[in-house]
């Protein structure tokens, strides 16, 4: 237990050491360094002749089958127009994704807003007060805030008593 607690201490201590290293694909070519695994890939993504992908898969095993699996895929027409599909599919699930979770959070907020309002005819607050509340609660502009009380403070609403 005591490690433990030493070492959450040590971890939450060095938390704000945190590096980012940025390695500039283009400038690799321009200097000489040491070979390691991270600049052969490095060197493998930015290559650009056959000659130079070739020479790399000699270095290391999984550069190797990378590559065979590169020329696999671009030998093939059948499997490049699959790899394409493939790609072009997941692009369109993500998109349809990401515009149905922007649209139940509009939905939501919509919601939100309209409840926010009937709550504050029941407690008898002012339009401005909403309205003010409104742009300070949901960060809408007075435009927004102003269209939403047009259009839910006099909507058929009853109070349920």
């Amino acid at each position: 237990m005591k490690n433990w607690i030493l070492g959450c201490i040590i971890s939450v201590k060095y938390v704000s050491f945190i590096f980012q290293t940025v390695l500039e694909l283009p400038k690799v070519a321009m200097h000489e360094y040491p070979q390691t695994v991270l600049l052969n890939w490095a060197r493998f993504i930015n290559a650009e002749e056959r000659e130079e992908l070739e020479m790399l898969a000699e270095t290391d095993e999984f550069i190797r089958k990378a590559y065979e699996k590169l020329l696999d895929i671009s030998a093939d027409e059948e499997k490049r127009l699959e790899y394409e599909e493939r790609e072009k599919a997941i692009r369109d699930y993500n998109h349809q994704i990401h515009s149905y979770w922007n649209q139940g959070l509009k939905e939501g907020q919509e919601k939100g807003i309209q409840a926010y309002i009937e709550l504050s005819i029941e407690i008898e607050a002012s339009r401005e007060a909403t309205l003010e509340r409104l742009m300070q609660k949901f960060s809408i502009t007075e435009k927004e805030a102003r269209e939403y009380i047009d259009k839910y403070w006099n909507e058929g609403y009853t109070s349920p008593l």
